[in-house]
């Protein structure tokens, strides 16, 4: 996200102190404080770059200004980014990206099956180490060696991982892209399968304190439907960014489903 936009909040709050000035030439900044029950220092702090927006004020100073629609939704945004440090961040500055594409076995294969990205993912882990050899892998993701070996040849043979001389394995490129795959490609469907045949497989095996889950039955306008799912879209991107910051030292799997349960009226 752009400087811009990290500061977008300040800019709409200065728009509003503009606007009730021009109203009411008298009205100053602790006039505009008052208004949004802050104490004026720390508005002026805000203000001026020295300290963030707290998210507990964000949503009470956006009802006050009366922000709905796209404002709304940016305003909160650039909050939430300034609280996470995600404001340098659109796509991991300086890393080069490998797009996998749909018409190639190899690529669809590691779209589908989930071990290649966790085994990509935890080369990312080892990175520090100088590479991992096969046994350290298939014990770390709860991998049968053969499984492991077998995408570890696929992975090298589209360039993603290198095999060093020594034996063990490394990552030779950054991420990896899933872009231009859309969500009625078979092969997009087949990968999700996958994903949740892993959940259903570790379920069990999940400990609270390592791991999170929540749900919601929601009923709502279809008609919001598009911003539903760029909101959790950026929501994704956001937190992948955010936890991809430093370095790593375990593989999680992130999931998240958004499905009707009822029978549309037409």
């Amino acid at each position: 996200m752009v400087e811009s936009e990290r500061k977008y909040y300040q800019l709409v709050l200065e728009q509003e102190l503009a606007r009730r000035q021009q109203l009411n030439p008298r009205f100053s900044l602790r006039s505009f404080a008052r208004y949004l029950e802050i104490d004026s220092s720390t508005l002026s702090a805000i203000l001026n770059g020295r300290r963030a927006l707290p998210l507990s004020r964000a949503h009470a100073f956006a009802c006050k200004m009366g922000l709905s629609g796209e404002t709304l939704i940016k305003f909160r945004q650039s909050c939430e980014v300034e609280h996470t440090r995600l404001a340098a961040i659109e796509e991991e500055a300086g890393e080069r990206y490998t797009s996998l594409r749909l018409d190639d076995d190899i690529d669809s294969r590691i779209l589908i099956h989930w071990e290649y990205f966790a085994i990509f993912a935890f080369l990312g882990v080892c990175e520090s180490d100088g590479g991992a050899a096969v046994a350290k892998i298939s014990q770390r993701l709860f991998l049968d060696e053969e499984i492991t070996r077998s995408c570890l040849e696929d992975l090298c043979q589209k360039r993603l991982v290198e095999k060093l001389p020594d034996g063990r394995y490394r990552k030779s490129c950054g991420p990896i892209h899933t872009r231009g795959i859309k969500e009625k490609d078979e092969v997009f469907r087949e990968a999700h399968r996958s994903n949740l045949t892993l959940l259903i497989d570790r379920f069990d095996s999940f400990k609270a304190e390592e791991s999170m889950m929540v749900s919601s039955t929601i009923a709502f306008d279809v008609r919001k439907l598009p911003q539903v799912r760029k909101l959790i879209t950026e929501f994704q991107k956001k937190l992948s960014s955010f936890m991809r910051e430093g370095q790593g030292n375990q593989v999680y799997q992130f999931m998240a489903y958004l499905f009707p349960i009822s029978k549309r009226e037409d």
